[in-house]
């Protein structure tokens, strides 16, 4: 199996999208904290179309996607050779091998363990950051904007943090163009803890290059070839 299709039979990933932009992202989370930020694409239910009416449109929501491993198989790492010794042991893609769980008991008790790591991460505000990743945004114009405070906050596509004193003036700055968009110092604060931005994730719509428009005028060397996919 080559890399690409591992990475999509591990990921789900949609092969009409850039996998590019994600195979750096992939093998990073390998060696950090084994999780990949991105933006989930889907089509409005039936159901929801029936209640409130309306058209089967776009939603793009904020996602987690968690490479840990979740102990339904026990994972072979070691075994004794002929001569009693240990031996690290290794398929022939230099990959660790794995084999069943005895029963649902021995699952319980290393999912149990495995927990103890996984602590939920709690902001000095009291909001759960955890809920964030289930963040649906309502319209094209705040995922641009999110999207452009995340990659802000990191100092990504051209943007530097410090043309602005405060997140405060982030906020006015947001508000100059969209009086009507609700922001805090907190909600970026927030944003910032989500990650880097994952480049190309916003799509090419009238209402984001309306608003890249407006970033250029500040800041002229924004990689806006990045920023939409």
């Amino acid at each position: 199996m080559s890399a690409e299709a591992g990475i999509v039979a591990t990921t789900g990933y949609q092969r009409p999208l850039d996998l590019k932009s994600l195979e750096p992202k992939f093998f990073e989370a390998l060696t950090t904290d084994r999780k990949i930020e991105f933006i989930q694409f889907s089509l409005r239910s039936g159901l929801d179309v029936v209640k409130l009416g309306g058209h089967v449109t776009s939603k793009y929501s904020d996602r987690t996607f968690n490479l840990n491993f979740d102990n339904k198989r026990f994972i072979i790492d070691k075994a004794l050779d002929t001569n009693g010794k240990e031996i690290q042991l290794f398929n022939h893609e230099g990959l660790l091998d794995s084999k069943p769980l005895l029963n649902t008991a021995q699952a319980e008790v290393f999912r149990y363990f495995a927990s103890f790591t996984k602590p939920a991460n709690y902001s000095k505000f009291g909001i759960n950051l955890n809920n964030i990743n289930k963040k649906l945004y309502q319209n094209y114009e705040e995922l641009a904007i999110r999207n452009f405070i995340r990659a802000l906050t990191h100092n990504q596509l051209n943007l530097e943090l410090k043309a602005f004193n405060r997140y405060e003036d982030i906020v006015k700055f947001i508000h100059l163009k969209y009086p009507k968009y609700k922001l805090t110092t907190q909600n970026i604060s927030l944003i910032k803890g989500r990650g880097a931005y994952s480049l190309k994730t916003v799509p090419n719509t009238k209402e984001v290059r309306d608003f890249v428009d407006y970033i250029l005028i500040k800041f002229p060397n924004f990689d806006k070839d990045l920023f939409i996919k």
